[in-house]
């Protein structure tokens, strides 16, 4: 055979196996459906189980269908056998491998905890390593799901995006995969952990319909609330976004965020954006720590009515900026140890810093009420933008 006919010969063959292989792909697609939202809540003792299955036709460009998906629910003692009930209701076969988010209920994280479900998480292999892990404050995740939201025309697809673009202002906190999750809570020394949660604003009735986003402004909204935290095992209570903003401080995470507070000696105000922050943990004896945090930043406005000294007036922004963090961190601190929640890691920082001082510790229960800390904000104003100063 000469080597042009052989050439051509193979030509044919890669195009004929293209399209065979395409033709495969096309044929499997319609017999799967997408999967984009897990939800997980217990009810009398069953698994009340949620997915959220993506709409491929509804979301094209120019889809004139406002429907993104469908959710389907059903309950089972366990969670599998409550999944596999889905598959026996859907006309297609789920696809778990595309989930973009993991909603917890809070009763599930309330009475059970969250180790089974981890579990169960970790263990299916059709679960995203990646996959995104939060929960739901004052609603459940079937709820949840059966919400219209703006841009995004699936509710676990907005809430992915919505995390994803919290990224800047909390870092790896929002990273919660299962793996993660699992290694935090077999480690003795690694303290409580947190969840990111959302939390649904106006009218949750308007919200479950499709004139939520037919107009202007949208009757409900979804939005990040902060983090929860979960003391052994079990979900405790919740941040606020103002103090989640401080943990994530605390947590050395470089972000980028505003702050406004009260001008030197008046009402008024001042806001500060932020262009670095950064903050480090050192074990100074067994039960004392000292934090020092450094923050750079820019002034954006300013609405003190008093004239600032022209020679020290940026400087008495800076020491009212370092005075206002020193409070919110200290008070942090205050509130997590006396309800006994280590989301600082104490016990892990003196572990790394002093192995000597944590086998004296470790198996002490009330080592965290004997935690202190000591404080020390640096607060740098690079540029004060049309304010002149």
């Amino acid at each position: 055979m000469k080597i042009t006919n052989f050439r051509y010969v193979i030509y044919v063959l890669v195009i004929i196996g293209a399209l065979t292989i395409g033709s495969i792909n096309n044929r499997t697609m319609k017999q799967v459906e997408l999967a984009s939202g897990l939800g997980v809540e217990k009810v009398d003792e069953q698994y009340v189980v949620s997915l959220q299955i993506f709409n491929p036709a509804a979301n094209k460009k120019d889809a004139q269908d406002l429907i993104g998906g469908y959710t389907y629910t059903q309950s089972g003692k366990t969670v599998p056998e409550a999944i596999q009930k889905i598959k026996k209701m859907s006309w297609k076969k789920p696809i778990l491998d595309t989930l973009q988010v993991v909603v917890l209920g809070e009763q599930l994280l309330k009475e059970e905890g969250l180790t089974k479900t981890i579990d169960y998480l970790v263990r299916d292999t059709r679960i995203p390593a990646n996959v995104i892990i939060l929960t739901i404050k004052e609603y459940s995740p079937d709820t949840f799901f059966h919400i219209f939201t703006q841009q995004q025309k699936l509710s676990s697809l907005y809430a992915s995006t919505l995390l994803h673009n919290t990224e800047q202002s909390y870092g790896r906190l929002i990273k919660n995969s299962p793996e993660r999750l699992k290694s935090i809570l077999v480690d003795e020394s690694s303290g409580d952990l947190m969840l990111p949660y959302l939390q649904i604003v106006g009218d949750i009735e308007k919200g479950l319909t499709k004139s939520n986003i037919e107009g202007f402004t949208p009757s409900e909204q979804l939005e990040f609330g902060g983090f929860s935290v979960l003391k052994d095992d079990k979900l405790h209570s919740y941040f606020t976004s103002e103090e989640s903003n401080t943990i994530a401080l605390i947590y050395n995470i470089d972000q980028v965020v505003s702050m406004s507070v009260n001008c030197p000696g008046s009402e008024e105000t001042f806001t500060m954006d932020t262009i670095h922050t950064g903050s480090k943990l050192k074990v100074k004896k067994e039960n004392t720590f000292d934090l020092k945090v450094q923050i750079e930043g820019n002034v954006e406005e300013l609405s003190c009515t008093e004239k600032l000294p022209l020679s020290t007036g940026l400087h008495s922004l800076e020491k009212q900026l370092e005075k206002t963090y020193k409070e919110k961190i200290d008070a942090l601190f205050e509130k997590t140890i006396s309800d006994g929640i280590d989301i600082f890691r104490f016990k892990d920082t003196l572990y790394r810093q002093d192995p000597k001082s944590w086998k004296q510790v470790k198996e002490d229960k009330d080592y965290l009420s004997t935690v202190k800390i000591n404080t020390n904000v640096e607060v740098s104003l690079v540029r004060t933008g049309h304010i002149g100063l």
